[in-house]
Order: C-alpha cells, then sequence, then structure tokens
C-alpha cells in the first residue's frame, strides 16, 4: 500500500539539510578555537562529534522557531 503524500516534507527535508549543513560549516570555522578534548577526531565517537551534533540541532530548531513565527 502507497503511503499519501505529505504536502510538508519537502519543506522539512530542506530545513534538515540547511541546518546540517550550516551546523557542520560553523562547527568547521569554529573547531580550531575549541579546547582539544572538545575537538573531533575522524572516525571516533567523541566530544566534538557531540558539539557538532548540539550546533545541527540548535540550528534546526531556530530555523522551525523563525519558520513558525513566519506563519
Amino acid at each position: 500500500m502507497a503511503r499519501p503524500y505529505r504536502p510538508g516534507l519537502p519543506t522539512r527535508l530542506a530545513e534538515m539539510l540547511a541546518a546540517i549543513l550550516g551546523g557542520n560549516i560553523l562547527f568547521l570555522f569554529l573547531e580550531p578555537h575549541l579546547p582539544r578534548v572538545l575537538q573531533h577526531r575522524l572516525f571516533r565517537t567523541d566530544w566534538g562529534l557531540a558539539v557538532d551534533f548540539a550546533l545541527c540541532a540548535g540550528l534546526y530548531g531556530l530555523i522551525r522557531l523563525l519558520r513558525r513565527r513566519q506563519a
């Protein structure tokens, strides 16, 4: 059985993509100024990865908040 089309889905996906790209770009410029323990090392689960996730999630929340105020 096919799923029904959800009209807001493409908008949500665009918001998520913008938050992920924006958060990662922000982390890229912020990382050299962070303490060593908060810097991310490749292929490891560490505090730097948590900081990156927090930036992306916070940016997504900000985007959703601003879009909700527009409507």
